[in-house]
């Protein structure tokens, strides 16, 4: 155990009990400073949860990974984003192993951003507790072994005709509810559901509006709940 964790109950020796201690002292040094409850979250860079209260993030899990798939390696040490409008969810990039994610049920979510600096008091224990990343992928020089170990000779094979490859699959977003000229929404959803026009594929909208994938996926997948918009897929 390593200097950072020497003055911590000694009985603790599992990890899990360990994050889950640090989630509870983020918890309770934020609880002076608001009055709604504020649950924490801790991930690596690779995705895994190592501390999560639930059931308070469970809706948001989907997101939650592929905001950390996408813009993990994009963020820096400090950095903090609040990726999705209405909800109270802001991420903290702690190191190059963390992500502290806090959430609250009530109050404005950019006040979570005037007390990251208490994330940050535990970015050490965090890191130490993570270890090492499981980012370990197989060599692609086994491939290249099992060729060296081959005869020197290789038949010459005749010419295969090549495939004519087929387009690629676009996910189009339709707007069949007209409400959004009368109604007021906010600026980044109106962005998008203006190029909901059935021309414009989600890898276009997201090029167009300049916004993250993750938001403009996650304004299509709720105004489709709604049944605003309808989904093609066209080559």
């Amino acid at each position: 155990m390593s200097i950072y964790l020497q003055d911590w109950n000694a009985s603790l020796h599992d990890k899990a009990e360990l994050f889950n201690l640090v989630a509870q002292k983020i918890s309770t040094a934020l609880a002076k400073f608001f009055l709604p409850k504020v649950y924490v979250a801790i991930v690596d860079a690779v995705g895994t949860f190592h501390h999560i209260d639930t059931p308070a993030f469970d809706e948001h899990l989907y997101f939650i990974k592929n905001f950390i798939k996408e813009n993990f390696p994009l963020l820096k040490i400090g950095d903090h984003s609040i990726p999705f409008g209405g909800i109270n969810l802001a991420f903290f990039k702690i190191s190059e192993k963390a992500i502290v994610i806090l959430h609250t049920k009530k109050g404005r979510s950019g006040q979570l951003l005037s007390y990251k600096t208490v994330m940050f008091q535990w970015a050490k224990i965090i890191d130490e507790l993570i270890g090492e990343l499981n980012t370990e992928e197989e060599p692609a020089e086994s491939q290249q072994g099992d060729r060296d170990t081959q005869s020197d000779f290789t038949p010459e094979l005749p010419p295969q005709p090549v495939e004519k490859k087929k387009g690629r699959l676009k996910t189009i977003p339709l707007l069949v509810n007209p409400s959004i000229e009368k109604g007021k929404f906010p600026i980044e959803e109106v962005r998008v559901l203006n190029l909901c026009d059935g021309t414009y594929s989600v890898d276009e909208i997201v090029e167009e509006t300049k916004l993250p994938r993750l938001n403009v996926n996650f304004i299509i997948r709720k105004y489709k709940k709604k049944k605003w918009l309808k989904i093609m897929r066209l080559f």
